[in-house]
């Protein structure tokens, strides 16, 4: 093309426009397109009004759906995320060969194309809601050292019992605190570990979240609440699923409309993440084998806060 013979061209394609095809001068782009399938490498490809355009800023135009825009602004977050895990990789004085991939991508989005990804990748839930472990009590050694972090975590934090009007013994929240700054308690909730690799993943999903979220507000506050246990002076046991692997049955206490008690799950924040820590003795569905003091901790992330993560396995 003579692209000198004429003061402007406009270029009219599809796929021939698509993935990383630059114009050299560009300023207007319309992107009326759909986001198609959602592949995050796709979408950053079709971003030819990116580039080196410092020096006629002020004349580009870009013109996009609502449904492009939401895809970059997501893609830039993603893309921030990459590149902060890999620059804290490295400077732990590490090998990129080392890094274990870490990072947010929005629902609607995927990294690329199936068939092209070669490592397994664990995904949180980009809904909020409720987050626990499965097999917290596997484990007796790492049941031991959760049950005192869980201790020291409860001994730094100024709490009070909890409850409403019509509550029962067993209903009072025995500690409880409202005004807890996020940042002060996520180095303590990083170090509990699990023996099963999907606990372990989902822990480290939710930690980077977390982190994500006291970094942009460093004076974000969480709710904590210290549910049965030895806090409560009231011994509570849950039973294990006859399937296996096994899982707690009911976790959550169930509300009561006698005594007007929500049950566990209802409390929460509906504007910050909370924190429930329940400590059972757990029962084999054979009742064969107990297993004492079993800390679990429960975590809320409203809707609004929640951003899914994946992570290398």
């Amino acid at each position: 093309m003579d692209w000198k013979g004429e003061y402007s061209w406009i270029l009219v394609g599809g796929i021939g426009l698509d993935r990383g095809f630059t114009v050299e001068g560009l300023t207007v782009s319309y992107m009326p397109r759909s986001t198609g399938v959602g592949n995050a490498d796709n979408i950053q490809q079709r971003a030819r009004f990116f580039g080196y355009k410092r020096g006629y800023l002020g004349l580009c135009r870009i013109y996009l759906t609502s449904e492009n825009v939401d895809a970059f602004t997501d893609y830039v977050k993603h893309e921030e995320s990459i590149r902060g895990s890999i620059r804290t990789h490295l400077a732990k004085g590490k090998t990129l060969k080392e890094w274990r991939r870490t990072y947010f991508l929005d629902q609607s989005l995927k990294p690329t194309r199936n068939s092209v990804i070669l490592l397994e990748m664990y995904q949180s839930k980009g809904r909020g809601g409720w987050i626990t472990p499965d097999h917290p009590f596997e484990d007796t050694e790492i049941v031991s050292d959760n049950r005192e972090l869980v201790d020291e975590i409860i001994s730094d934090l100024k709490l009070m019992s909890y409850a409403e009007a019509g509550w029962n013994d067993k209903q009072i929240v025995p500690a409880f605190g409202d005004n807890i700054k996020l940042a002060d308690l996520l180095p303590k909730i990083g170090q509990l570990r699990y023996k099963w690799p999907d606990d372990n993943l989902q822990h480290s999903a939710l930690m980077m979240g977390l982190e994500r979220l006291a970094t942009e507000d460093a004076n974000m506050r969480c709710s904590f609440y210290v549910l049965s246990g030895p806090w409560s002076g009231v011994s509570a046991v849950r039973t294990l699923s006859d399937k296996q692997p096994a899982k707690i049955k009911n976790l959550f206490q169930g509300k009561n409309e006698k005594t007007n008690y929500p049950g566990a799950r209802a409390l929460i924040s509906a504007e910050t993440v909370t924190f429930q820590l329940h400590r059972y003795d757990i029962q084999t569905a054979d009742k064969k084998r107990t297993i004492k003091d079993v800390p679990i901790l429960a975590v809320h992330v409203p809707d609004h806060l929640m951003e899914r993560v994946w992570v290398e396995r």
